[in-house]
Protein backbone atom coordinates (compact mmCIF):
# COMPACT_ATOMS: atom_id res chain seq x y z
CA UNK A 1 0.00 0.00 0.00
CA UNK A 2 1.20 3.51 -0.82
CA UNK A 3 0.83 6.32 1.72
CA UNK A 4 1.38 10.01 0.98
CA UNK A 5 2.34 12.17 3.97
CA UNK A 6 1.88 15.94 3.75
CA UNK A 7 3.74 18.06 6.29
CA UNK A 8 6.38 15.34 6.51
CA UNK A 9 9.07 17.68 7.83
CA UNK A 10 7.05 18.62 10.92
CA UNK A 11 7.29 17.05 14.36
CA UNK A 12 4.36 14.67 13.87
CA UNK A 13 4.76 14.22 10.12
CA UNK A 14 8.36 13.07 10.43
CA UNK A 15 7.37 10.55 13.12
CA UNK A 16 4.56 9.22 10.93
CA UNK A 17 7.02 8.74 8.07
CA UNK A 18 9.40 6.80 10.34
CA UNK A 19 6.63 4.58 11.74
CA UNK A 20 4.81 3.92 8.48
CA UNK A 21 7.90 2.96 6.47
CA UNK A 22 7.95 -0.33 8.39
CA UNK A 23 4.72 -1.37 6.66
CA UNK A 24 4.00 0.82 3.63
CA UNK A 25 5.57 2.55 0.68
CA UNK A 26 5.72 6.13 1.96
CA UNK A 27 5.88 9.23 -0.21
CA UNK A 28 6.81 12.21 1.96
CA UNK A 29 6.41 15.90 1.15
CA UNK A 30 7.31 18.76 3.47
CA UNK A 31 5.65 22.16 3.55
CA UNK A 32 8.36 23.67 1.34
CA UNK A 33 7.79 21.02 -1.33
CA UNK A 34 4.00 21.08 -1.24
CA UNK A 35 1.72 24.02 -0.50
CA UNK A 36 -1.73 22.76 0.46
CA UNK A 37 -3.12 26.26 -0.02
CA UNK A 38 -2.38 26.00 -3.75
CA UNK A 39 -5.40 24.07 -5.01
CA UNK A 40 -4.04 23.40 -8.50
CA UNK A 41 -0.66 22.06 -7.40
CA UNK A 42 -2.00 19.90 -4.56
CA UNK A 43 -4.62 18.37 -6.86
CA UNK A 44 -2.00 17.64 -9.52
CA UNK A 45 0.41 16.10 -7.00
CA UNK A 46 -2.18 13.84 -5.31
CA UNK A 47 -3.45 12.65 -8.69
CA UNK A 48 0.09 11.86 -9.84
CA UNK A 49 1.13 9.99 -6.66
CA UNK A 50 -2.03 7.84 -6.71
CA UNK A 51 -1.71 6.68 -3.10
CA UNK A 52 -4.45 4.76 -1.32
CA UNK A 53 -4.03 6.99 1.74
CA UNK A 54 -3.13 10.67 2.15
CA UNK A 55 -2.15 11.80 5.66
CA UNK A 56 -2.40 15.54 6.18
CA UNK A 57 -0.07 16.56 8.99
CA UNK A 58 0.26 20.10 7.63
CA UNK A 59 -1.07 22.83 9.89
CA UNK A 60 -0.50 26.32 11.25
CA UNK A 61 -0.17 25.42 14.92
CA UNK A 62 0.93 28.72 16.49
CA UNK A 63 -2.09 29.28 18.75
CA UNK A 64 -1.29 32.93 19.49
CA UNK A 65 -0.18 33.47 15.90
CA UNK A 66 -3.60 32.36 14.68
CA UNK A 67 -5.20 35.20 16.66
CA UNK A 68 -2.93 37.73 14.95
CA UNK A 69 -2.98 36.13 11.49
CA UNK A 70 -6.53 34.87 11.08
CA UNK A 71 -6.43 34.95 7.29
CA UNK A 72 -3.37 32.71 7.25
CA UNK A 73 -4.92 30.36 9.82
CA UNK A 74 -8.00 29.93 7.64
CA UNK A 75 -5.90 29.58 4.49
CA UNK A 76 -3.86 26.69 5.94
CA UNK A 77 -6.07 25.01 8.56
CA UNK A 78 -9.39 25.26 6.72
CA UNK A 79 -9.15 26.07 3.01
CA UNK A 80 -5.92 24.11 2.60
CA UNK A 81 -7.58 21.10 4.18
CA UNK A 82 -10.52 21.50 1.82
CA UNK A 83 -8.09 21.46 -1.12
CA UNK A 84 -6.56 18.20 0.11
CA UNK A 85 -9.98 16.61 0.71
CA UNK A 86 -11.24 17.54 -2.76
CA UNK A 87 -8.05 16.23 -4.36
CA UNK A 88 -8.36 12.97 -2.40
CA UNK A 89 -11.95 12.53 -3.53
CA UNK A 90 -10.96 13.01 -7.17
CA UNK A 91 -8.00 10.62 -6.85
CA UNK A 92 -9.94 7.99 -4.88
CA UNK A 93 -7.64 8.31 -1.86
CA UNK A 94 -8.63 8.12 1.80
CA UNK A 95 -7.79 11.30 3.71
CA UNK A 96 -6.37 11.08 7.23
CA UNK A 97 -6.39 14.48 8.92
CA UNK A 98 -4.84 15.48 12.24
CA UNK A 99 -6.98 17.79 14.36
CA UNK A 100 -6.94 19.06 17.92
CA UNK A 101 -8.51 19.12 21.38
CA UNK A 102 -8.89 22.87 20.91
CA UNK A 103 -12.13 22.34 18.98
CA UNK A 104 -13.68 22.07 22.48
CA UNK A 105 -14.19 24.99 24.86
CA UNK A 106 -12.67 23.30 27.92
CA UNK A 107 -15.59 23.69 30.32
CA UNK A 108 -16.34 19.97 30.64
CA UNK A 109 -15.79 18.11 33.90
CA UNK A 110 -15.09 14.80 32.14
CA UNK A 111 -13.05 13.71 29.10
CA UNK A 112 -14.45 14.80 25.75
CA UNK A 113 -15.93 12.18 23.45
CA UNK A 114 -15.84 12.43 19.67
CA UNK A 115 -19.50 13.40 19.39
CA UNK A 116 -19.50 16.01 22.16
CA UNK A 117 -20.41 19.54 21.13
CA UNK A 118 -17.57 21.56 19.62
CA UNK A 119 -17.23 25.21 20.58
CA UNK A 120 -13.66 26.53 20.23
CA UNK A 121 -12.62 29.55 22.29
CA UNK A 122 -9.63 30.59 20.16
CA UNK A 123 -9.09 31.06 16.45
CA UNK A 124 -6.68 28.16 16.14
CA UNK A 125 -9.46 25.84 17.32
CA UNK A 126 -11.96 27.61 15.06
CA UNK A 127 -9.75 27.22 11.98
CA UNK A 128 -9.11 23.53 12.74
CA UNK A 129 -12.83 22.90 13.24
CA UNK A 130 -13.59 24.51 9.89
CA UNK A 131 -11.06 22.16 8.33
CA UNK A 132 -12.84 19.17 9.89
CA UNK A 133 -16.18 20.40 8.60
CA UNK A 134 -14.85 20.91 5.08
CA UNK A 135 -13.66 17.30 5.01
CA UNK A 136 -17.07 16.02 6.14
CA UNK A 137 -18.77 18.12 3.46
CA UNK A 138 -16.54 16.84 0.65
CA UNK A 139 -16.83 13.05 1.05
CA UNK A 140 -17.18 10.11 3.43
CA UNK A 141 -13.83 8.35 3.05
CA UNK A 142 -12.09 10.22 5.86
CA UNK A 143 -10.39 9.66 9.18
CA UNK A 144 -10.08 12.68 11.47
CA UNK A 145 -7.85 12.19 14.50
CA UNK A 146 -8.03 14.66 17.38
CA UNK A 147 -5.00 14.71 19.63
CA UNK A 148 -3.53 17.07 22.20
CA UNK A 149 -0.43 18.53 23.81
CA UNK A 150 1.93 16.93 21.28
CA UNK A 151 5.66 16.54 21.77
CA UNK A 152 8.29 14.51 19.97
CA UNK A 153 11.67 14.48 18.27
CA UNK A 154 12.69 17.28 15.96
CA UNK A 155 10.03 19.79 16.81
CA UNK A 156 9.18 22.82 18.89
CA UNK A 157 7.20 21.63 21.90
CA UNK A 158 6.63 22.26 25.59
CA UNK A 159 9.01 19.53 26.81
CA UNK A 160 11.94 20.89 24.83
CA UNK A 161 11.01 24.42 25.91
CA UNK A 162 11.20 23.43 29.59
CA UNK A 163 14.62 21.84 29.07
CA UNK A 164 15.92 24.86 27.15
CA UNK A 165 14.61 27.42 29.64
CA UNK A 166 15.96 25.43 32.58
CA UNK A 167 19.48 25.96 31.24
CA UNK A 168 19.14 29.73 31.45
CA UNK A 169 16.82 30.36 34.38
CA UNK A 170 16.74 29.58 38.07
CA UNK A 171 12.96 29.52 38.13
CA UNK A 172 10.23 28.53 35.67
CA UNK A 173 6.69 29.89 35.89
CA UNK A 174 4.16 27.43 34.43
CA UNK A 175 0.36 27.49 34.32
CA UNK A 176 -1.38 25.01 36.61
CA UNK A 177 -5.02 25.52 35.59
CA UNK A 178 -4.97 23.99 32.10
CA UNK A 179 -5.57 20.23 32.16
CA UNK A 180 -4.83 17.83 29.32
CA UNK A 181 -2.81 14.78 28.29
CA UNK A 182 0.73 15.23 26.96
CA UNK A 183 0.94 12.99 23.89
CA UNK A 184 4.10 11.53 22.39
CA UNK A 185 4.16 11.64 18.58
CA UNK A 186 5.67 8.15 18.54
CA UNK A 187 2.59 6.76 20.33
CA UNK A 188 0.18 8.80 18.22
CA UNK A 189 1.74 7.42 15.04
CA UNK A 190 1.15 3.88 16.30
CA UNK A 191 -2.48 4.74 17.03
CA UNK A 192 -2.93 6.08 13.49
CA UNK A 193 -1.45 2.83 12.17
CA UNK A 194 -3.92 0.82 14.24
CA UNK A 195 -6.84 2.84 12.90
CA UNK A 196 -5.75 2.39 9.30
CA UNK A 197 -5.15 -1.35 9.67
CA UNK A 198 -8.79 -1.65 10.79
CA UNK A 199 -9.91 0.69 7.98
CA UNK A 200 -11.62 2.96 10.50
CA UNK A 201 -13.50 6.03 9.33
CA UNK A 202 -14.95 9.07 11.04
CA UNK A 203 -13.57 10.99 14.02
CA UNK A 204 -11.36 9.45 16.71
CA UNK A 205 -9.67 10.86 19.80
CA UNK A 206 -6.07 9.78 20.33
CA UNK A 207 -3.93 10.81 23.31
CA UNK A 208 -1.75 9.28 25.98
CA UNK A 209 -3.50 7.97 29.11
CA UNK A 210 -4.17 10.10 32.13
CA UNK A 211 -4.18 13.86 32.56
CA UNK A 212 -2.22 16.62 34.26
CA UNK A 213 -1.50 20.34 34.15
CA UNK A 214 1.35 21.99 32.27
CA UNK A 215 2.86 22.70 35.70
CA UNK A 216 2.86 18.98 36.53
CA UNK A 217 4.48 18.19 33.19
CA UNK A 218 7.25 20.70 33.84
CA UNK A 219 7.82 19.30 37.33
CA UNK A 220 8.07 15.77 35.93
CA UNK A 221 10.62 16.83 33.31
CA UNK A 222 12.70 18.63 35.95
CA UNK A 223 12.49 15.60 38.26
CA UNK A 224 13.41 13.01 35.61
CA UNK A 225 16.32 15.00 34.20
CA UNK A 226 17.42 16.27 37.62
CA UNK A 227 17.46 19.83 36.34
CA UNK A 228 18.59 22.52 38.76
CA UNK A 229 15.62 24.81 38.45
CA UNK A 230 12.51 25.49 40.52
CA UNK A 231 9.03 25.44 39.01
CA UNK A 232 6.40 27.90 40.20
CA UNK A 233 2.68 27.40 39.43
CA UNK A 234 0.78 30.37 38.04
CA UNK A 235 -2.79 30.86 36.78
CA UNK A 236 -3.39 31.22 33.04
CA UNK A 237 -4.41 34.84 33.65
CA UNK A 238 -0.77 35.63 34.49
CA UNK A 239 0.72 33.89 31.45
CA UNK A 240 0.35 36.88 29.10
CA UNK A 241 -0.95 34.82 26.19
CA UNK A 242 -2.91 36.39 23.35
CA UNK A 243 -5.25 33.46 22.72
CA UNK A 244 -7.53 31.85 25.29
CA UNK A 245 -6.78 28.24 26.19
CA UNK A 246 -9.29 25.55 27.23
CA UNK A 247 -9.14 24.90 30.96
CA UNK A 248 -9.86 21.19 30.53
CA UNK A 249 -9.34 19.39 27.22
CA UNK A 250 -8.77 15.74 28.15
CA UNK A 251 -9.88 13.38 25.37
CA UNK A 252 -11.82 10.15 25.88
CA UNK A 253 -10.10 7.47 23.76
CA UNK A 254 -12.47 4.56 24.44
CA UNK A 255 -13.76 4.56 20.85
CA UNK A 256 -10.20 4.02 19.59
CA UNK A 257 -9.69 1.15 22.05
CA UNK A 258 -13.04 -0.43 21.16
CA UNK A 259 -12.52 -0.34 17.40
CA UNK A 260 -8.81 -1.20 17.20
CA UNK A 261 -7.73 -2.70 20.53
CA UNK A 262 -5.02 -0.05 20.72
CA UNK A 263 -4.31 1.31 24.20
CA UNK A 264 -2.06 4.30 24.84
CA UNK A 265 0.62 4.27 27.52
CA UNK A 266 0.21 6.59 30.52
CA UNK A 267 1.61 10.02 29.67
CA UNK A 268 4.38 9.82 32.29
CA UNK A 269 5.68 6.51 30.86
CA UNK A 270 5.73 7.96 27.35
CA UNK A 271 7.58 11.01 28.66
CA UNK A 272 10.28 8.81 30.21
CA UNK A 273 10.66 7.06 26.86
CA UNK A 274 11.03 10.38 25.06
CA UNK A 275 13.64 11.55 27.54
CA UNK A 276 15.59 8.34 27.03
CA UNK A 277 15.03 6.95 30.50
CA UNK A 278 13.47 3.60 29.58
Amino acid sequence: MKVLVLGANGMLGSEIVRSFRRFFEVIAFGSKETDITDQTSIQKMINEVKSEIVINASAYTDVDGCEKNKDHAIKVNALGVKNVAEACKEAGSKIVHISTDYVFNGTSKKPYKEDDETNPINFYGESKLRGENYIKEVFENFLIIRSEWLYGAGGKNFINLVIEKAKNAGKLKVVNDQIGAPTYTKDLSEAILALLKKDCRGIYNAANKGHCSWFEVACKVVELLKLKVSVEPIPTAESNRIAKRPGYSVLDCNKLKRDTGFVFRPWNEALKDFLGLI
